[in-house]
């Protein structure tokens, strides 16, 4: 039987800042520890300009139950991935044992490139072709087109009216 999130959660005693900084620890881990400031701008760019990205982060940075819901979705959808629930797990555990940060625009921005990231894979496109070289030897080559961010902060919308009562 597997076990769901919501169980390792408890069995860890989880709480919300926990939830919160395995949240930063998994995307630290799949961003390949980009700075938070490069994720907004990574942000920025996929939906053509910081304002969007900015006014959901204020949301995140003033609303903890918008804050928690938006990282509960970026940890059950990693969760509900056989690839990634052993990384989740570890940032679970992670989270538990270390000191947190403070700063909450650094967990929003991790939050919002989180929910990119699990909507996207960050990829649009993967091509992978192989070719004969002349020698006879085979050759593979991969082509990736990223993903923009407007589906993620349309989600992370949805997830604010919801809570907001919109």
């Amino acid at each position: 039987m597997n076990q769901s999130l919501a169980q390792f959660l408890n069995e860890q005693q989880a709480d919300a800042t926990t939830v919160q900084h395995a949240v930063r620890y998994l995307v630290s881990e799949l961003s390949n520890d980009i700075p938070p400031e490069v994720m907004q701008s990574q942000l920025a760019q996929a939906v053509d300009g910081a304002a969007p990205v900015d006014e959901a982060t204020a949301v995140l940075c003033t609303d903890s139950a918008a804050l928690l819901d938006a990282n509960l979705a970026v940890l059950s959808a990693l969760w509900d991935d056989p690839e990634h629930r052993d990384l989740v797990r570890d940032a679970i555990v992670q989270a538990k044992n270390r000191l947190p940060i403070v700063e909450v625009t650094v967990i929003a921005a991790c939050v919002l490139y989180g929910l990119y990231l699990v909507t996207t894979g960050g990829k649009r496109r993967e091509v992978r072709k192989i070719i004969k070289r002349p020698d006879g030897s085979w050759e593979e080559s991969v082509k990736i087109e990223f993903a923009d961010a407007k589906g993620p902060l349309r989600a992370l919308g949805g997830i604010l009216a919801r809570f907001l009562g919109e």
